[in-house]
């Protein structure tokens, strides 16, 4: 029997379903620091040096947790639409 040319082999399937739990569960952690830095704000804007800490720790936890989210994202969706970046062309820049 042939392949179907649509059809997505069960190793994909598997690994963009990774893909896209790692994402949403990125995404909720990033939602939780945001949410925690919001919080934090009325403390450290009274003055508290500790709340001021914590508060760029969440901000900046949040920062790499949205940067994950959309790479595991876009690795996601890239799986899903059988679609690769093009690969670079070794060499660098053409002779003249």
């Amino acid at each position: 029997m042939g392949r179907h040319s649509g059809s997505v082999e069960p190793t994909t399937t598997r690994e963009m379903t990774q893909y896209a739990v790692g994402a949403v569960a990125s995404f909720a952690v990033w939602i939780a620091l945001v949410t925690f830095a919001i919080k934090l704000g009325g403390p450290a804007k009274n003055g508290s040096g500790g709340a001021w800490f914590l508060l760029i720790v969440a901000a900046l936890g949040a920062v790499g947790c949205l940067a994950l989210t959309l790479m595991l994202a876009a690795r996601a969706w890239e799986l899903r639409a059988g679609t690769r970046p093009p690969s670079r062309v070794s060499g660098g820049r053409r002779k003249r």
